[in-house]
């Protein structure tokens, strides 16, 4: 997939990184959406909320995806100015 969004730095919040740690395959779940992500696939918003994102794309501001690992909501937030992207169970946000 051609990435779209420049991910800048990444960060993962501490309980997701100890999920994912878990167990063999969740990791890699991740990389795939985050990959996704990068692409502008995003994943289980709204139509709304993912033509926000597309509009964000050229005019800046924060984008947001939703994916599901394993039966659980996983956001990947990327700050406005693209300098880091935070991947977090979305009670974190």
């Amino acid at each position: 997939m051609k990435n779209k969004l420049p991910l800048g730095k990444l960060a993962m919040e501490d309980d997701l990184l100890t999920w994912a740690w878990g167990n063999d395959g969740r990791m890699s779940q991740i990389e795939e959406a985050l990959s996704r992500h990068a692409s502008g696939d995003w994943g289980e918003l709204s139509e709304q909320d993912k033509a926000f994102n597309d509009e964000c794309l050229v005019t800046g501001g924060q984008i947001l995806s939703e994916y599901t690992i394993q039966d659980k909501k996983i956001w990947i937030v990327t700050s406005s100015d693209r300098s880091v992207t935070t991947i977090l169970f979305p009670y974190a946000y």
